[in-house]
């Protein structure tokens, strides 16, 4: 999303909603003004290249691999990540 403005909102029983829908009209409110600003040039993306990482195995070994190195999934750098909800994490 870099710039870009986002709204993420938390309900529960207790929200009332003219506090939702004024957060709600507050964000488009700012995601209008996003896009006058970009049309007037005055907010540029910095364009990046992106490459997707893979999982492989390669000589009996699981590698991390995307456009400019391959590194083992034992190396320090590298962080897997189980999502908390769902049936798969769960057994995990």
């Amino acid at each position: 999303m870099k710039t870009k403005p986002s709204l993420t909102l938390e309900l529960d029983s207790h929200s009332a909603d003219a506090g939702i829908n004024t957060r709600i009209e507050a964000a488009l409110d700012i995601m209008e003004s996003y896009l006058e600003l970009c049309k007037k040039g005055l907010i540029k993306e910095k364009e990046e290249e992106f490459s997707q990482t893979k999982i492989i195995s390669k000589n009996n070994k699981i590698i991390i691999q995307n456009n400019k190195e391959e590194i083992p999934i034992t190396d320090k750098r590298v962080k897997v990540i189980f999502p908390s909800m769902g049936e798969l994490s769960t057994k995990a």
